[in-house]
């Protein structure tokens, strides 16, 4: 599993969730797509890839 900062976890925890989110800082935003858990659709908005949803549900798991 990617290792991933405290930040980085609670902000894909979020991506992930059904909650919505506000303010995200842009660094977590660009590290998250560097590291191939999220993408940018055509339409500007953010989607999980499979290695992110992979890594939210281990995530998830342990917070339980």
């Amino acid at each position: 599993m990617i290792q991933l900062t405290n930040k980085q976890k609670e902000i894909l925890l979020k991506l992930g969730g059904p909650t919505s989110f506000e303010m995200i800082p842009s660094d977590v935003w660009d590290e998250l797509l560097a590291l191939g858990l999220i993408s940018k659709r055509s339409d500007g908005k953010y989607d999980l890839t499979e290695n992110g949803e992979h890594t939210y549900n281990r995530l998830k798991k342990r917070d339980k």
